[in-house]
């Protein structure tokens, strides 16, 4: 009876590995994004929330968490109007409503 070479088992070890983490980091995105977005920015919320103002935040975080950060929109703002699980930026000036 022949044995397998040990290279190619080392070989599709190594292949299942990498298929097996691949499965992982496609399943798992969202937390691997929090993980690698660490990066801190500076978004600037003028109105329509209650308490305007420059808040810290970290890169990938969305208007919504920004809008729950400044105190939840206020009344006269209506949370239809807006995409809030769009992407803020560093140095980005929102203005919430028409005032």
């Amino acid at each position: 009876m022949h044995s397998i070479p040990k290279s190619w088992l080392y070989f599709v070890l190594v292949l299942l590995v990498l298929v097996v983490g691949g499965f992982f980091l496609k399943e798992n995105r969202p937390i691997l994004d929090k993980l690698s977005k660490n990066e801190l920015i500076y978004v600037q919320i003028k109105n329509g929330v209650n308490r305007p103002g420059i808040y810290e935040m970290r890169k990938g975080d969305t208007l919504k968490y920004l809008i729950e950060k400044a105190g939840g929109f206020d009344k006269e703002s209506h949370s239809l109007e807006y995409d809030l699980n769009g992407e803020i930026f560093d140095g980005q000036v929102i203005i919430l409503g028409d005032r």
